[in-house]
């Protein structure tokens, strides 16, 4: 067996999949934050409550491709009104979904479990945003592993009857104030272990070494601001952050507790000439910076022209392992034009998939 079909095969198994919770013939009562469609944590019958729950990540992370699916489905009504305790093929008219890029719709068959069908028939006849995660089961057939639902102006909810009991309200002690962020950031998403990643505790706690906050309080007027993307220096790291900063204040953060299992990371800064560039790990609750990785300077002439241009993009290898050395260090690998990147697929591609100097 493929490891999606193993993860969920076991949790089909153990009704630890919300689509697997038990037949429901539609929503339930709308409560302080959700619609009055979406399951509730008492939807979930006591019966399948009882097995051992498999963490949440180890089901949303299997998805291997998103649709949003546009408009209501002949075949999901009646899907609804019968909500068999099986994966049936339905005709979705849907666009596909790869990161933050949207296709032209087309019509798909798909698998949907028969539990999930009359939250995804209501969503779709109250023109809520429908997203299914797809995943290929042994043999070929595409099913869909679960379904997110948006109702603008209310949280995002998970279709099926033990959804909120299997993922959101786990999800909610987990993640806090970010619950929204994250989890409408699953869509698009391929990457298991940057889904995975993601879905780690909230780290709303953490704060950088406390520094003048450049663009607060500091002077501007002679810097640039640039993206800058980074290939993260190991994958040991959990509760650190990483900040970049010129001499004169801070620039931003970002929590490598969540991104550490991705490809790379990226952040906005300021630069300027004569005005290095450093990178350090600080540890949470603001303790003091407990890595360095030295610092770099900008080619500004270049940085200068792809900003008349649109604005630069600097890509930046950082090495070292707080673990096995005392510091390490930074290196700037190129220097780019964001309107050219984004303008050239296979530029782009090379750039956030960080295949430089291979």
């Amino acid at each position: 067996m493929s490891r999606i079909a193993n993860i969920l095969g076991m949790a089909l198994g153990s009704m630890v999949l919300a689509t697997a919770c038990g037949a429901t013939t539609g929503g339930s009562e709308s409560s302080a934050w959700l619609p009055a469609k979406a399951p509730t944590v008492e939807d979930c019958p006591a019966e399948s409550r009882a097995g051992d729950y498999l963490p949440p990540e180890s089901v949303l992370s299997v998805a291997e491709e998103w649709l949003i699916v546009r408009e209501p489905s002949a075949d999901i009504e009646r899907l609804a009104e019968t909500t068999p305790h099986e994966y049936v093929p339905v005709s979705v008219l849907a666009s596909e979904i790869e990161g933050v890029n949207q296709f032209q719709p087309k019509e798909r068959l798909v698998r949907l479990h028969g539990n999930d069908a009359p939250y995804v028939a209501s969503a779709l006849r109250a023109g809520n945003d429908v997203y299914m995660a797809l995943f290929n089961w042994d043999g070929g057939e595409v099913r869909v592993a679960y379904t997110i639902i948006h109702e603008k102006g209310f949280s995002p909810y998970f279709a099926g009857r033990c959804a909120t009991y299997s993922f959101a309200a786990p999800l909610r002690e987990r993640l806090g104030v970010s619950y929204d962020e994250v989890v409408l950031g699953l869509v698009g998403q391929t990457d298991h272990r940057a889904i995975e990643a993601s879905l780690l505790p909230s780290t709303d706690s953490i704060a950088p070494t406390p520094r003048e906050v450049i663009g607060d309080n500091v002077e501007t007027t002679d810097l640039v601001q640039v993206t800058i993307v980074i290939s993260p220096p190991t994958e040991s790291l959990d509760s650190q952050v990483l900040c970049s900063r010129l001499a004169r204040g801070e620039n931003e953060c970002v929590s490598l507790g969540l991104l550490r299992q991705a490809s790379r990371v990226s952040m906005s800064a300021w630069v300027g000439k004569g005005e290095p560039l450093s990178f350090d790990l600080t540890g949470p609750e603001g303790y003091p910076s407990v890595f360095e990785f030295g610092s770099v300077q900008p080619d500004m002439q270049r940085v200068l022209e792809f900003e008349r241009q649109g604005g630069a993009i600097l890509v930046v290898k950082l090495t070292g392992d707080p673990e096995a050395s005392k510091q390490g260090s930074a290196e700037i690998l190129d220097v780019l034009s964001a309107t050219e990147v984004e303008s050239d697929e296979k530029l782009r591609n090379r750039v956030y998939g960080y295949d430089f100097g291979q």
